[in-house]
């Protein structure tokens, strides 16, 4: 199977509902990881296989109440959704934490999430990270966007092993 097949049946797997605040809110995480492997011809090759590995996890926004009118059982998907982000910026903290002094043990807040354990050697900093966050340019938007760039410049600091 190719990769665009790949990504198409991901793609139709991800949940997503309208809210409030968004036609098409994603009510999931989705995570692919690529996995390129170089095998060497040479017998003699003290390395006969070699590879890289990418990997791309577009976790769900966070979600206010009053913004998405979420009731019932888009609520408890809201509240899913926090959580997940808070523990992933938990990890995130824990790892900054871990790097400026090095005697600080590494917390294991990975453990409390489903994508925070996928992603635990990135965020016990084994593999290199790189955070995108997607932000509204919208003026009724600027204090959500604000925020999450505020919380978001401490991690910029991180530096890998």
């Amino acid at each position: 199977m190719d990769a665009e097949s790949l990504v198409s049946r991901g793609m139709l797997k991800r949940s997503t509902a309208a809210t409030d605040a968004n036609s098409e809110s994603s009510r999931s995480q989705c995570i692919i990881t690529i996995r390129a492997v170089h095998k060497t011809v040479d017998q003699k090759s003290e390395h006969p296989t070699s590879g890289s590995v990418l990997t791309i996890a577009d976790l769900a926004g966070a979600e206010r109440k009053k913004n998405t009118g979420n009731k019932g059982s888009r609520l408890l998907e809201s509240n899913f959704i926090n959580n997940t982000s808070m523990v992933f910026g938990l990890c995130l903290r824990a790892l900054l934490d871990h790097q400026k002094n090095q005697k600080k043990t590494l917390e294991k807040h990975f453990k409390n999430s489903m994508l925070t354990r996928y992603l635990k050697d990135y965020l016990e900093g084994r593999k290199k990270m790189t955070l995108i966050l997607n932000v509204k340019p919208g003026e009724d938007d600027y204090a959500d966007t604000s925020y999450l760039l505020r919380q978001a410049s401490p991690y910029m600091k991180i530096r890998y092993f």
